[in-house]
């Protein structure tokens, strides 16, 4: 840890080391290796694991009709969150810095004060030097607009300052998703209304530069045919970027995918055969995690979707791309990598920095939720296979919502919501390129804990995971960190 993560997260180097313990589950604690292991840190010569501070039940933050909890860490370690509170006037975003920090309560501001609109579809990114982003919808009447908050690397919030100030165009947008590269290049990307459709919109911008935003809304980086849906970003080390999503040419709904090499200007536009799914039956439309892409340091690339399997289910798809090379894409649906019969759902990739590739997501092959891994090794060969996965919940509990993380040190996170004694309760694996470690329970009694998301921060491997825990509409936010 150096003294400026300390400083700007607030954890002070005592507080540090009275949260680092040497845990039961393996992991090579108490080593005198020269190099620490993954979820490791050295305290003086010896490596140790690196506990969980967890939250009690008294630790919730606001308390109200709270939905799309969103967190991130910034490459100096500083937690953020963001969600969107349903009130009589319309939904308004909240942002909270510097949550799970012990003994400390978050900074909270709402950056959609004094705007109208009723607020949604919030997304949420940070930066290497602690610059961090929120952006999100806004219903107006029949349209929607898209509104974004920028936090400098100094930690100032620069937030819309009228109606005026947003970054789509008339008359609809919707489903913003930013990233930052671990260079500190930041995407955001959403749906945007053109006379054709919807089309996926890209804006950049790179560090201390400007926005890069589109110069009508014609200008998107999808086919101009009927409507895309779920945008998704991601990044490698060395700044290649890539955008998955799914859109009908008039058939099915298809996958689809868009690069830009490390020192292009944009992305390319997909033609007519560049669709990566096969056209006999639809991607599966669930509104979460579907389809992903994923990028190795290498330049390797994956894009995962669930697509329906005809007879009521739905199947596990990869598409996958090396290095210069042309995309493999699957031919027909006997090309799942997931076992027929089952409903598979939230399919999530990532690589590590060894270059192994972990698939996680959720399905009813047992006649229950269960959340399961699939892994393939640097090598390409799978050591878990997707027709027998890994199972990492608790077998014999119903459980959901899987979010994975990577950590540029080797750290892999998986967390997902499990029914205990009837409450819906939040767990987590942690493990690296070659195996998972011990289920852990990160929230505390009381209401449902219910669909968590992960992030690993870009420098060092700071890990938050948040989510929505209560009633109905009377929910608090809750946070678990790995300093």
């Amino acid at each position: 840890m150096t003294d400026t993560w300390a400083r700007r997260s607030g954890l002070g180097a005592g507080s540090w080391l009275s949260v680092l313990a040497v845990a039961a589950s393996g992991c090579g604690e108490g080593s005198a290796n020269a190099a620490c292991g993954a979820w490791q840190a050295r305290q003086a010569d010896v490596c140790v694991a690196r506990r969980w501070v967890l939250p009690d039940s008294g630790d919730g933050v606001y308390a109200g009709d709270l939905r799309h909890v969103r967190v991130a860490v910034s490459g100096f370690g500083q937690t953020v969150a963001a969600w969107v509170v349903s009130e009589p006037s319309g939904g308004r975003v909240e942002v909270a810095e510097n949550p799970g920090l012990p003994g400390r309560p978050p900074t909270l501001h709402s950056p959609s004060e004094g705007l109208i609109g009723n607020a949604t579809q919030v997304t949420l990114a940070a930066g290497p030097s602690g610059e961090a982003i929120v952006a999100w919808k806004a219903d107006v009447g029949d349209g929607a607009s898209l509104f974004r908050s920028e936090r400098d690397a100094d930690g100032r919030w620069r937030d819309p300052a009228s109606d005026a100030d947003t970054f789509s165009f008339a008359p609809t947008a919707y489903e913003p998703v930013a990233a930052y590269a671990p260079a500190g290049e930041l995407l955001l990307v959403w749906n945007q209304w053109t006379d054709t459709g919807y089309g996926v919109a890209v804006a950049s911008k790179r560090p201390g530069g400007h926005w890069a935003a589109p110069a009508g809304p014609g200008a998107v980086r999808s086919r101009r045919v009927f409507h895309s849906n779920a945008p998704t970003p991601a990044w490698n080390r060395r700044g290649d970027a890539i955008l998955a999503w799914y859109q009908s040419d008039g058939e099915a709904l298809l996958a689809w995918v868009s690069e830009r090499p490390v020192g292009a200007s944009e992305f390319a536009v997909p033609g007519p055969s560049d669709a990566l799914s096969p056209r006999e039956t639809a991607v599966d439309s669930h509104p979460f995690s579907n389809p992903r892409p994923a990028l190795s340091d290498d330049g390797d690339a994956v894009v995962v979707w669930t697509q329906e399997d005809g007879d009521g289910g739905a199947v596990v798809m990869l598409a996958t791309r090396a290095a210069g090379a042309p995309w493999v894409r699957p031919k027909s649906l006997a090309d799942a990598i997931s076992a027929p019969g089952a409903t598979a759902r939230c399919v999530q990739p990532a690589f590590t920095p060894s270059g192994a590739l972990i698939l996680v997501w959720y399905d009813d092959a047992v006649g229950m939720s269960r959340v399961v891994a699939a892994r393939r090794s640097p090598a390409g060969a799978w050591d878990v296979p997707g027709s027998s996965p890994e199972l990492l919940s608790t077998p014999g509990r119903e459980a959901v919502s899987p979010a994975l993380a990577v950590g540029l040190g080797g750290g892999v996170l998986v967390v997902w919501s499990e029914r205990v004694d009837g409450a819906w309760t939040v767990m987590a694996r942690r493990g690296d390129a070659r195996s998972w470690g011990r289920i852990e329970r990160l929230s505390p009694p009381g209401g449902d804990a219910v669909q968590p998301t992960v992030a690993i921060g870009s420098g060092r491997d700071v890990a938050i995971v948040g989510w929505r825990q209560g009633g109905a509409t009377d929910a608090s936010f809750f946070a678990a960190l790995v300093p």
